[in-house]
C-alpha cells in the first residue's frame, strides 16, 4: 500500500511506528502538541462529515490509501466510512478486529484490488478468518464489520452468536435491541423482542441515556406508557439536559394532554 493516506487520529501514532520516514500520515492524536485547533476544525472534521468537503480534500491531497481504526468514537466517522464502502471510487482491501483498509479504485492499485478487494459478493468469505475463529471477540469483529457497511441482517447472527456465549456483555444486547428498533423493514420490527434485548443491557450494566432512550421507544410502541416514562425518568437522571430526554417529555406531555381533551 503507498500513500498518502487519510487516516484517523486513533490510529495516527501506530502508522507513524510502523511506517516513518516512507510515509506520512494525516493526522495523529497529538491534537494541540502536532496540530492547531484550526486543522480539525476547518479541515479533518469537514472532511469526514461532508461530502463535498471530502471531495475538495481528496483533490487538494490526493489521498491513495484510507486507513481507519473501526471503533474511532468520532463524530460521523461510521457514515464516512459505510459512504466509502458503497463509493465506486474507493475499494475495501482489508478488514480486521481493529482497522478497515480501503484503497483508491485506479490502475496504480489493481494487483492489490483483484487481490484483496472485499466486495458485497465476497465479504463473508473474506472475513472467514474471523467467522471460523473460536474466540467469540473474533466473530464480534465480524458482526461490526457487517453493521459498519449496513448488512444488518449478517450482522444480527453474529451478535445472537457472541451473546450466546457471552450472555453478560451489555453493549451486545443494546445493540440487538437499537437494531430491532430500526430495521428498515418497520412492518416487521418487533418490539416487544427488542423490549427483551434492552431489558438484558441495563441487567448487564449497560445503563446508558441511549439504551434508556432505546427502551422506552421499545415499550411506547408496545402501548407500556408507564414503564416509557419510567424509562425517561432514568435517562434524565442520568443526564438532566439530555435532549433526546426532553424530546420524549414533550412527546408524553403532548399525548396525556390529548388523552384529557378526549375524556
Amino acid at each position: 500500500l503507498e500513500g498518502p493516506i487519510f487516516n484517523d487520529t486513533d490510529i495516527g501514532s501506530y502508522l507513524i511506528y510502523y511506517l516513518h520516514p516512507m510515509e506520512k500520515v494525516f493526522s495523529d492524536n497529538r491534537f494541540g502538541d502536532a496540530y492547531s485547533a484550526s486543522f480539525f476544525s476547518n479541515i479533518y472534521n469537514p472532511m469526514i462529515k461532508d461530502e463535498n468537503k471530502w471531495k475538495e480534500g481528496l483533490e487538494k491531497y490526493n489521498f491513495n490509501t484510507i486507513f481507519f481504526y473501526q471503533y474511532d468514537g468520532g463524530d460521523d466517522i461510521r457514515e464516512f466510512l459505510f459512504r466509502r464502502f458503497y463509493d465506486p471510487e474507493w475499494v475495501l482491501v482489508y478488514a480486521d478486529t481493529y482497522n478497515v483498509i480501503f484503497v483508491r479504485n485506479t490502475t496504480r492499485n489493481e494487483y492489490v484490488i483483484n487481490k484483496f478487494g472485499i466486495d458485497l459478493t465476497n465479504m463473508t468469505e473474506r472475513l472467514g478468518f474471523l467467522l471460523n475463529s473460536n474466540d467469540p471477540a473474533d466473530y464480534l469483529a465480524a458482526a461490526d464489520i457487517y453493521s459498519l457497511f449496513g448488512l444488518v441482517d449478517l450482522a444480527r447472527n453474529q451478535y445472537l452468536r457472541f451473546v450466546s456465549e457471552v450472555p453478560t456483555r451489555g453493549k451486545v444486547w443494546m445493540v440487538l435491541g437499537r437494531m430491532e428498533l430500526t430495521r428498515s423493514d418497520q412492518e416487521n420490527s418487533n418490539p416487544y423482542l427488542a423490549a427483551i434485548f434492552l431489558e438484558k443491557s441495563l441487567a448487564n450494566s449497560w445503563i446508558t441515556t441511549e439504551s434508556l432512550s432505546y427502551l422506552a421507544l421499545a415499550y411506547y410502541r408496545t402501548g407500556q406508557i408507564e414503564r416509557t416514562k419510567e424509562m425517561v425518568r432514568r435517562e434524565l437522571e442520568i443526564d438532566p439536559e439530555n435532549a433526546d430526554g426532553k424530546k420524549w417529555l414533550r412527546i408524553l406531555d403532548e399525548e396525556e394532554k390529548i388523552k384529557n381533551e378526549g375524556k
